[in-house]
């Protein structure tokens, strides 16, 4: 198959979650993969991309050959796949896929047919053993005990947070979230957190279940925010090791600090210096995690997609914006948006409700149902086709956002 074609026999495979680790493993034994690298393994509710990118762009300062494999695409399908400064090329992907479509013929009929993201983290993890990485990154896709990046016996955890998210597969309550996520800690392994109780209880009795040692912010390490404007923060961290004041950080939002500072722990745990630290950090831009389009106006992509995203993405509209932006929402199926609606209406001087190009969407008819004076654009596009006149946000999804981002450069 080539690249296209291959593309389109994984979105066959479907995305539906299958609570079982047999099937990744079966792959993985199947295709000899071994890896040597240290392994940092991320989950969370929000925040999880930050710090693989924080943590990656620390490692490859430190020179370190490190490889980070993230969740959802945002601009490219590609992006995900990365070691260094090098993303896994059309050619290579598609190599790779043959190879374990090639395997499948013997995959045992009594484990059914792998999920997407079990296929593209097989061959994720055949790609980084083939580029030898010294330590892999790796962001959990939902949960962490069933996930397919839950592989390794013995890695470095990350649990960011815990929230409200994807309630249908991970439990409505979050502790039932919390277990999910301290799946991913190991027997005798260190995990840092940033959860907070109730969810930071199970994690807690997980740790101590396994004797694994945990780290907690507020308690091991903490972090404030000095100052932040639209040309970046600056924060001040307190970490296991030390204290690091005024670090600069590019990446805009004023929950950022938090991201920096659990990463840096890690970075410190794994013995990079200060100077790569900082230097890796101050070099951090995420695509659609509050990314400044154009100024003057200001145009602002921000993925959020869950009750405790959009309410940190209002704090920062407050911050970083002097009045009520225009708003464009999207969103979909499985999300809270009876309750994000009001709130997005109540902080924007206009809300444009408009769909994602996604087969889970939700109409933005049906979005308009929980609006009170909204502006209804069924496409993207047709929302975009005027520049904007006033201060904007457009967020709901980073598939959303990731779509806005495209079509804006393809205007310029």
């Amino acid at each position: 198959m080539n690249y296209i074609q291959a593309k389109d026999f994984l979105c066959g495979l479907g995305y539906d979650v299958k609570p079982s680790l047999e099937r990744i493993n079966w792959l993985l034994r199947e295709l000899d993969v071994s890896l040597a690298a240290k392994v940092v393994h991320v989950a969370g509710t929000n925040g999880k991309g930050s710090v693989c990118s924080f943590i990656h762009a620390g490692l490859s300062k430190q020179k370190i050959k490190a490889g980070v494999y993230t969740s959802p695409p945002v601009l490219d399908y590609l992006e995900r796949f990365k070691t260094g400064d090098k993303t896994i090329t059309e050619g290579e992907f598609t190599k790779l896929f043959n190879e374990i479509r090639g395997c499948l013929d013997n995959l045992p009929a009594a484990l059914g047919a792998p999920s997407c993201f079990e296929f593209e983290t097989a061959l994720a993890l055949l790609w980084f053993m083939r580029q030898k990485v010294e330590v892999l990154v790796l962001e959990a896709g939902l949960g962490g005990r069933w996930d397919a990046t839950n592989v390794f016996p013995k890695t470095i955890s990350v649990i960011t947070n815990v929230g409200v998210d994807h309630a249908n597969y991970l439990g409505s309550t979050l502790e039932d979230i919390a277990r999910e996520k301290a799946g991913i800690i190991k027997h005798e392994a260190t995990c840092f957190t940033c959860a907070q109780d109730p969810g930071l209880a199970v994690i807690r009795q997980a740790a101590s279940e396994r004797n694994a040692r945990l780290l907690e912010y507020g308690v091991d390490f903490e972090s404030r925010l000095i100052d932040s404007d639209f040309t970046g923060s600056h924060i001040h961290l307190e970490t296991v090791e030390g204290e690091h004041d005024g670090l600069y950080l590019r990446q805009l939002g004023l929950s950022q600090h938090l991201n920096a500072c659990v990463a840096a722990c890690v970075l410190e745990w794994m013995g990079v210096s200060c100077q790569a630290i900082w230097g890796g950090f101050s070099e951090v831009t995420l695509p659609c995690r509050f990314e400044v389009i154009c100024e003057d106006p200001h145009l602002v992509l921000d993925g959020a997609h869950n009750l405790d995203a959009i309410q940190n993405l209002l704090s920062d509209v407050k911050h970083y914006f002097s009045g009520k932006p225009e708003v464009i929402y999207g969103c979909f199926n499985d999300k809270p948006y009876d309750k994000i609606v009001p709130l997005l209406e109540a902080t924007s001087s206009k809300l444009t409700l408009t769909s994602v190009d996604h087969r889970r969407s939700v109409s933005a008819e049906r979005l308009a149902e929980y609006a009170r004076n909204p502006h209804v654009v069924p496409n993207l596009s047709d929302a975009l086709e005027s520049p904007p006149k006033k201060d904007t946000l457009i967020t709901g999804s980073l598939y959303l956002t990731g779509q806005a981002h495209n079509l804006l450069r393809n205007k310029r």
